[in-house]
């Protein structure tokens, strides 16, 4: 079932409105959970759009897991050519899934970007990147985006959306300070 890759996952107009607000307002201060070099990340400033797209995918999801899931992070890449992300897991706990949006609206794939998760058997799994594509994975598999190679004009872009069941919301935001419960 994993990864789970879905295609033309906006709307057109959804997938523009949350492209624009990406332009702007990057820095160099992203790291992977277990360390590793930085990479470019955004902080959420137009929260209304990142909420609206993620309850958008949330319901898209609930289908594909047949689950009640909590919107509990939202978190905004970008790479520029031979900036290397670190295999890395976004939450241990089990009912934690994570939903990677590719949010790049021009892309050639032979720029690279590709985004790479390794599964609970060891295998390796390649999904390439194109734009309003995204693939779910449980949060605690190792993944990671590969960089654009030197023929990539500009970056990378990506925003991660993380669900928990409904039924582990209060153990999350116990683990984790920054989860909003009433979100």
């Amino acid at each position: 079932m994993f990864p789970h890759n879905i295609s033309d996952v906006l709307t057109v107009q959804k997938f523009l409105d949350l492209h624009q607000t990406l332009k702007n307002d990057w820095s160099c201060s992203n790291t992977s959970y277990s360390g590793g070099a930085q990479s470019w990340g955004k902080i959420c400033r137009n929260d209304l759009i990142n909420f609206s797209v993620g309850s958008y995918i949330k319901l898209k999801l609930m289908k594909v897991l047949k689950k009640d899931l909590r919107l509990i992070k939202v978190q905004i890449n970008g790479q520029t050519p031979f900036q290397e992300s670190q295999f890395h897991i976004d939450f241990s706990e089990s009912k934690v899934w994570t939903f990677v949006l590719f949010t790049e609206p021009e892309w050639n794939v032979e720029w690279g970007g590709e985004f790479v998760v390794q599964d609970s058997a060891g295998k390796y799994h390649y999904t390439p990147y194109i734009p309003n594509t995204g693939v779910l994975i449980p949060s605690n598999w190792t993944h990671k985006g590969q960089s654009p190679n030197s023929q990539c004009p500009g970056m990378r872009t990506t925003v991660a959306f993380s669900y928990c069941a409904s039924d582990i919301i209060d153990i999350m935001c116990y683990n984790y300070s920054y989860i909003n419960k009433f979100l």
